[in-house]
């Protein structure tokens, strides 16, 4: 009984060693995206992102330029579409967000 039990253990070690040293199964190749535009923006699978900034500029080294930094985080990491309207005029937000609407 100890010998079967011994060989039973050996036997099985060395199947779990062989299944994990096996070679990776091959990914099959992916289509690279197609080029987005606004007008794939109402899609549900398209993810498209509007900043509009605060009275300033995109890189004032403050809240607009860190928003663009994440926003453009998005574009790399999930493929987001990013556009962005600087304001001028603090009368200019409903206006600015509506174009995005």
């Amino acid at each position: 009984m100890r010998k079967f039990l011994l060989a039973s253990i050996s036997l099985l070690t060395v199947v779990t060693l062989l299944a994990a040293c096996g070679p990776k199964p091959t990914e099959a190749p992916t289509e690279a995206p197609a080029e987005l535009s606004v007008e794939d923006c109402p899609k549900p699978e398209v993810f498209c992102v509007g900043l509009v900034t605060d009275v300033g500029k995109i890189d004032d080294k403050s809240f607009n330029q860190s928003t663009w930094e994440g926003v453009k985080k998005a574009e790399a990491e999930l493929g987001a579409l990013v556009q962005y309207i600087e304001t001028t005029d603090s009368k200019d937000y409903a206006k600015n967000i509506a174009q995005f609407a």
